[in-house]
């Protein structure tokens, strides 16, 4: 027969727990509560639209509870439903004991689950077909809690166990946008290139990916936004993907349109790693002729926040990315997240598909771990003029380079970037690096700047790069306590030095091959103004002077730094505008 119980918790109850320290949540000897039947309620976090599971949506779920401690132990496990307003327990009969338990829930519309699912695992999938809501989309989204043990901070004002079920999916908005047009041709918008089923284990929160990559058919959530500038209309759609990383050049939209019965296909050039609840946004244009290209970015924020929140702060807008003619990607970063977005792409990068990168704001990399980017070709670094600040490099390449760019950077642009108070720590100092790359060969590098910095590098270390090759320096700096600008000069195509100052170290320490300086100076710790044939200069004015007319058809100018760093770094660069 079954037995049915209101999980019931008097209001007096909470009252009670108010008072319990962080020592009595678990040890407590005997719970104002204890033996009194249990309640709970549930909220799903974070809806985005009405195109989600969302708490008026919520009719049924599962509720683990377990006490192991104490000689009252339990463990269930059985479906919560609601009737009315209220949720009621089938099949269990669930008594407070005498300490905290462990709680945790999850629900998927029509999936069924047991306790040994729970405890093992089950299969779970994302439906290829979510144009419809309720047996598409809604099928689709996994609402989860881990498990936690219970504090009073988790008892509502009446004494409820709060249930705040996430989701454990991510979902992906596409909006597009229709020129010339003011009817939506597009009959059907499909995703490809994720995979859509996975094992999911509830009492670990672990989930793994499986199977092949499937065609999913996305819900249109909103049919036709006019627009107010352009002729056309913004149609957006929606689905439920599982957490996974697409490889560049494998998340694919294709549009089914009745413009000329022809599919039109988008494919993301880029890599993309979706996190549970978590909302991402891929904007695409179709042009009058049909053709689908990205006309924004790939936004990420917290499942229907447009930001999120991710270890109790706000969380950083990711990079935007775009895609030129040609198909080469750039990530334009403003925050610590965007930068370390764009070196994981990097990293996956292959010959020919390495993103630029572009900076839209000073960036502090302070506490942040930074990969080893082995290589880099083929690409540009454009700083802005902006500053990455307290870049922390201590991973070595497979080769022992140390780096932004750790081993090679080759037939690359860098410009208008400084690095500020950068370090490279290595175990017991070995290893190679320069705070930009460990190596440029065939490389520019224009107005790039090290203020201050540490290494423990014992040698092969330079501010710029540890080795150059066939590569040009103009109107840089190195302003960092016994460290060179360049380490060593390979033989073979001059490399050129132009309108440059080291402060700490030399130019170049080992010439190889000797580069060609064009109104370069440097100046060791105890040393005067040199330049790079040994001769002594008066002061820092009469070095910019020389400069500044090596610089002359540029628009780059050495002026007098007034901030208080000035002793240590006498010149900054100032950008010279034509009216």
């Amino acid at each position: 027969m079954k037995r049915t119980n209101n999980f019931t918790l008097a209001a007096l109850a909470l009252l009670s727990l108010a008072g319990c320290t962080q020592d009595d949540e678990r040890t407590a000897a005997g719970l104002p509560m204890t033996g009194t039947p249990m309640r709970v309620v549930a909220h799903v976090d974070a809806p985005m639209t009405r195109e989600a599971m969302t708490t008026a949506d919520l009719t049924r779920y599962y509720f683990r509870v377990t006490n192991q401690e104490g000689a009252d132990e339990y463990d269930y496990f059985g479906a919560i439903e609601k009737s009315g307003d209220q949720w009621t327990a089938t099949d269990l009969g669930i008594n407070w004991g005498s300490t905290y338990p462990v709680v945790s829930a999850l629900e998927q519309k029509g999936v069924e689950w047991t306790k040994k699912d729970y405890t093992t695992g089950k299969e779970v999938s994302v439906q290829a077909d979510q144009s419809d809501r309720e047996n598409g989309l809604l099928k689709s989204d996994l609402l989860y809690m881990a498990p936690k043990t219970l504090t009073p901070a988790d008892l509502d004002a009446e004494g409820n166990i709060k249930v705040n079920l996430a989701h454990r999916f991510a979902k992906l908005k596409v909006v597009v946008t229709v020129t010339g047009t003011f009817t939506n041709p597009i009959t059907a918008l499909t995703i490809g290139g994720t995979q859509t089923t996975a094992t999911f284990i509830p009492e670990t929160d672990e989930l793994e990916v499986s199977g092949n990559a499937t065609d999913i058919k996305a819900h249109l959530e909103s049919p036709a936004t006019i627009s107010e500038t352009t002729p056309g209309l913004t149609a957006t759609y929606e689905c439920i993907l599982l957490p996974q990383t697409v490889a560049a050049t494998t998340l694919k939209i294709t549009a089914t349109t009745t413009t000329d019965q022809k599919d039109k296909e988008y494919l993301h050039s880029a890599p993309l790693t979706l996190k549970g609840n978590y909302e991402y946004t891929l904007r695409l244009e179709m042009k009058a002729n049909g053709s689908m290209s990205t006309s924004g970015s790939v936004g990420v924020g917290g499942w229907g926040e447009g930001t999120g929140t991710e270890e109790g702060g706000e969380l950083e807008e990711g990079a935007i990315t775009s895609e030129d003619d040609e198909g080469k990607i750039t990530y334009t970063v403003s925050t610590a997240r965007g930068l370390l977005e764009w070196a994981k792409a990097v990293q996956s990068a292959s010959t020919n598909t390495f993103p630029n990168l572009t900076l839209t704001d000073d960036i502090d990399m302070k506490g942040k771990t930074w990969p080893v980017i082995e290589r880099y070709e083929n690409a540009t670094i454009d700083g802005g003029r902006h500053t990455i600040k307290n870049l922390a490099l201590t991973e070595k390449s497979s080769s022992n380079g140390v780096g932004l760019i750790a081993d090679g950077a080759t037939n690359c642009a860098i410009k208008n970037l400084t690095l500020q108070n950068p370090s490279i720590t290595t175990d017991e100092g070995s290893g190679s690096g320069g705070f930009f790359a460990g190596s440029m060969a065939i490389c520019t590098m224009e107005n790039c700047h090290v203020i201050g910095g540490t290494t423990n590098l014992y040698s092969n270390k330079g501010g710029l790069t540890r080795r150059a090759s066939a590569s040009s320096f103009t109107a840089c700096s190195v302003t960092s306590s016994g460290v060179a600008m360049i380490e060593y000069i390979s033989p073979g195509i001059a490399s050129e030095i132009t309108a440059c100052y080291v402060t700490g170290g030399k130019l170049v320490v080992d010439e190889s091959s000797t580069p060609t300086y064009t109104a370069s100076y440097y100046q060791e710790s105890a040393g005067g103004i040199m330049d790079a044939e040994g001769n002594t200069v008066a002061d820092w004015n009469a070095a910019a002077e020389k400069m500044n007319e090596a610089l002359e058809n540029t628009s780059y100018q050495w002026v007098e730094n007034e901030e208080d760093d000035k002793a240590d770094r006498p010149l900054v660069i100032e950008i010279q505008t034509t009216d």
